[in-house]
């Protein structure tokens, strides 16, 4: 099942939806990427940052690559 979250307030992350095992990040004017084998801790922490761009520059980035792709079915 398609976790998803809406962000309201953040201007670059959109949305960030999760599979049970990828994360995929819905960027302002890039699309969506897709960061593979994360466990949902990741994606709870992500969804409860302060700030989605910090946390997706800080902490996601650096342990994985984002592969643009892609809506996924949601």
């Amino acid at each position: 099942m398609l976790e998803i979250f809406e962000v309201p307030k953040s201007s670059f992350v959109q949305k960030i939806a999760y599979d049970g095992n990828d994360i995929f990040v819905k960027i302002s004017k890039k699309g969506w990427y897709k960061y593979s084998n994360l466990p949902k801790s990741v994606f709870d922490n992500f969804c409860n940052a302060p700030s989605k761009g910090t946390f997706l520059n800080e902490k996601l980035k650096p342990i994985r690559t984002g592969v643009r792709c892609s809506s996924p079915k949601l």
